[in-house]
């Protein structure tokens, strides 16, 4: 019966796991073929990282000089959208200075976080994945549940998978201000050219050429 038992659940567990792995596909390709802004993939990743981790919310903190700000939430944190935290005295904060994962398994008795921020929200228990980009810890992804020692070690990996489709946003996002910074230089270049009537000069020191414009 015991060994019944144990194989039952490791039956459940498989089953569980796979499901939490197709919502993360599913979010992926959501984001990959459908979403324009930021603003819209935090939102959806927020949404998605409180249904994977079976949590009572989620939160992107970003890091805005020494404060942590909410700038997407689901769950009963979307109420509190736009909350600032000082990044000395919470563990999101925290998260960002070391730059790796931190998991409070209960917030009353851990040093590192803000209490009387975590009772306002209902928070418990918490998970903080640092959104590291160009080398840089931009803020974190966080779930938190209003029971302690809410998550276990299968949701980690589940959490770092969905703080990459952020990170990959931010690359867009970059990308995209890039080019569009460029354009207008080369506009104005073109205008500037235009307008004084010279023209440019390219010297190819490899083979010798010099080409004007």
């Amino acid at each position: 019966m015991g060994i019944e038992q144990h194989s039952t659940d490791a039956t459940d567990w498989r089953h569980e796991y796979a499901e939490r792995q197709k919502v993360l596909v599913a979010t992926q390709r959501q984001i990959g073929t459908g979403v324009a802004g930021l603003q819209e993939v935090l939102d959806i990743v927020v949404e998605r990282a409180q249904e994977i981790t079976k949590s009572n919310g989620a939160v992107v903190e970003l890091a805005d000089g020494e404060d942590m700000v909410y700038r997407a939430a689901s769950g009963t944190a979307a109420a509190h959208l736009g909350l600032r935290l000082k990044q000395a005295t919470s563990l999101s904060g925290r998260c960002v200075m070391e730059g790796r994962l931190l998991n409070c398994e209960d917030t009353e008795t851990d040093s590192r976080v803000n209490r009387e921020a975590c009772r306002k929200i209902g928070i418990r228990s918490l998970v903080c994945v640092p959104l590291q980009f160009l080398g840089r810890t931009m803020g974190v992804l966080k779930v938190y549940s209003s029971r302690d020692h809410g998550f276990t070690e299968d949701d980690l990996p589940l959490l770092e998978m969905m703080a990459c489709l952020i990170v990959a946003a931010f690359s867009r996002v970059a990308e995209s201000e890039a080019r569009e910074a460029l354009a207008i230089s080369e506009a104005r270049q073109q205008f500037t050219v235009e307008s004084a009537g010279i023209g440019t000069w390219q010297w190819d020191l490899r083979n010798g050429t010099l080409a004007w414009s």
